[in-house]
């Protein structure tokens, strides 16, 4: 019997970070929801969200760590989907890599 791994779509890592957006939108860019969880982010991953966000490139460099955390975490994706969705080559090799290992180490564990 076998672990089967739960699909992380692409689709929710960018919904996902719209919704961050959303919050600075609905609450106010002042709101002390939104200012700390921009700060908690920036702090914690050494980056300016905000400025990422803006900067398709940091962006997308910000989806390939969402989706490579989930892959750690027993996640998968459909490469594809990541294929269809990234400009950047690189990434989208790294995020196989990740896959693959997770791949590995899944069989390793079920032996």
């Amino acid at each position: 019997m076998g672990f089967e791994r739960r699909l992380l779509p692409m689709e929710d890592v960018i919904e996902g970070f719209r919704c961050m957006e959303e919050i600075g939108a609905l609450f106010g860019e002042d709101s002390t929801f939104f200012t700390g969880m921009v700060e908690g982010i920036d702090r914690k991953m050494n980056i300016d969200l905000l400025a990422y966000l803006k900067d398709p490139r940091s962006r997308e460099a910000m989806y390939a760590e969402v989706l490579i955390q989930g892959i750690m975490s027993g996640r998968t994706v459909d490469m594809e989907e990541i294929e269809a969705s990234f400009k950047n080559k690189k990434m989208v090799e790294t995020i196989r890599r990740y896959l693959r290992k997770a791949g590995e180490a899944l069989e390793g564990e079920q032996e």
